[in-house]
C-alpha cells in the first residue's frame, strides 16, 4: 500500500487511510476504495457494495484513481493549500502560501519555479487530510 500511497501523493490526489477489518488496509478517495489484492500481485479498485473479481495492476489503479479524483467533486475536500518553504542549513522559513482549487505536486513545483525560486525537488511532498491538501515546495535560500 505505501507505492500506492505515494504515487496518490505525488499526483495530488487526497485519500484517508483505513482499516476495513483484521489486517486489511484500504485507501478511500471519496467513496472509491483502493485495497491491494490479497495475493500481492494488484489492487481492487471500487466501492465496498461492489464485490467485483477485477485485480488491477498499479498503474491502472492510479488510472482509475486519477479519472475518479478528475470527475468527482469530493465534498470537504477542495482547497489546496501550497506552502512554499525556504531551506536553509539550520532552518526553514515558510515564504509564501497560495490556496488553490486543485494543483499536482509537479504543478506546485512549476508555480515555485514561475516565481523565481530554486526548488529542492527531494524535499517536496503533499500532505493529504481529510479537508484539504497541503503540498510543501521547498526552495533553496535566495
Amino acid at each position: 500500500m505505501q507505492q500506492i500511497k505515494r504515487e496518490l501523493a505525488k499526483a495530488g490526489i487526497s485519500y484517508v487511510d483505513e482499516c476495513l477489518g483484521g489486517n486489511i488496509q484500504g485507501v478511500r478517495i471519496g467513496d472509491m476504495y483502493i485495497v491491494e489484492h490479497g495475493s500481492g500481485t494488484g489492487y481492487y479498485v471500487g466501492d465496498l457494495e461492489d464485490a467485483g473479481e477485477a485485480c488491477y495492476t498499479l498503474e491502472e489503479a492510479l488510472e482509475l484513481a486519477k479519472k475518479y479524483w478528475g470527475e468527482t467533486e469530493i465534498e470537504g475536500i477542495g482547497v489546496v493549500v501550497i506552502a512554499i518553504v525556504e531551506v536553509g542549513e539550520d532552518y526553514i522559513d515558510q515564504l509564501i502560501t497560495i490556496k488553490t482549487d486543485r494543483c499536482s505536486l509537479e504543478g506546485a513545483k512549476k508555480e515555485a519555479r514561475d516565481a523565481g525560486y530554486r526548488v529542492i525537488d527531494e524535499c517536496c511532498h503533499v500532505v493529504p487530510t481529510t479537508h484539504e491538501v497541503q503540498i510543501i515546495v521547498a526552495v533553496e535560500p535566495e
